[in-house]
C-alpha cells in the first residue's frame, strides 16, 4: 500500500472515530436532559449541603418512579431525620426525638421532598446554560424559588455537581454532589415508614 494510500486511509477512520464520540453539545442540552427524565426508573444521590462555608448536613435521596422517594439527613455524621413520600402522602421521621410528622409543602422543605434529579433536569427550558471554567461541565443560572441559583452538570452524563443558591443577606446555600446512581434496584420495602 503507498504512503498515500495509507495516510488517507488512516484520516478515514478517525474522521469514522471522531464522529462516533460525538460530544454533547450544550444546544442539546433540554433534549438530553428531556431524554435523561425518560430513562430514569430509580437514582440514588448523596451531597452535602453548606451555608456561608459551614458544613450543615449530608443528604441521601432516593426515588422510585412515578412518586416513590425517600430522603435521610444526618448531622454531624449522625442520622437526624428521615422523609418519607409515597401516595402523595409526606411524612418526616426525626430520629433524634424520635418523632413522627406529616410535612407540608414548602419552599423551604423543597430539598428534601421532592426528586431532586428530576427537578434538575426540568430545569433545563427556564436556565440560561454556558460552558462552565471547566470544559468538562455545563452550569445554569435560574431561579429557585426566587432565589439566583447555578446549577453545574457533569457534560459527559447530566448529573448534578453543584447547586449554587443566592439567598437573602448575601447568604450562600451549596450542594456538592458526592454520587450519582442511575437505576439501582429499589423495591416499595425501602420507601415504607
Amino acid at each position: 500500500m503507498s504512503h498515500r494510500r495509507r495516510a488517507l486511509l488512516v484520516a478515514l477512520l478517525f474522521l469514522l472515530f471522531a464522529g462516533c464520540g460525538r460530544q454533547h453539545q450544550l444546544s442539546d442540552l433540554p433534549h438530553l436532559m428531556q431524554q435523561s427524565l425518560l430513562d430514569v426508573e430509580t437514582y440514588q444521590i448523596s451531597f452535602s449541603l453548606q451555608q456561608g462555608g459551614k458544613p450543615l448536613a449530608g443528604v441521601t435521596q432516593w426515588y422510585r418512579a412515578p412518586g416513590l422517594l425517600r430522603t435521610d439527613v444526618s448531622v454531624a455524621d449522625q442520622l437526624h431525620c428521615r422523609f418519607f413520600q409515597s401516595s402523595g402522602r409526606l411524612q418526616v421521621h426525626n430520629l433524634a426525638l424520635d418523632q413522627w410528622g406529616v410535612v407540608t409543602w414548602s419552599p423551604e422543605s423543597r430539598l428534601f421532598t421532592q426528586p431532586l434529579l428530576q427537578s434538575f433536569w426540568q430545569t433545563a427550558d427556564q436556565a440560561t446554560w454556558t460552558v462552565g471554567q471547566n470544559e468538562g461541565c455545563w452550569v445554569g443560572e435560574f431561579e429557585w424559588d426566587g432565589y439566583p441559583a447555578w446549577l453545574t452538570l457533569n457534560k459527559s452524563d447530566l448529573h448534578p455537581l453543584q447547586l449554587e443558591i443566592q439567598l437573602p443577606g448575601a447568604q450562600v446555600l451549596l450542594l456538592t454532589f458526592e454520587s450519582v446512581v442511575i437505576n439501582p434496584p429499589l423495591d416499595d420495602a425501602f420507601f415504607q415508614p
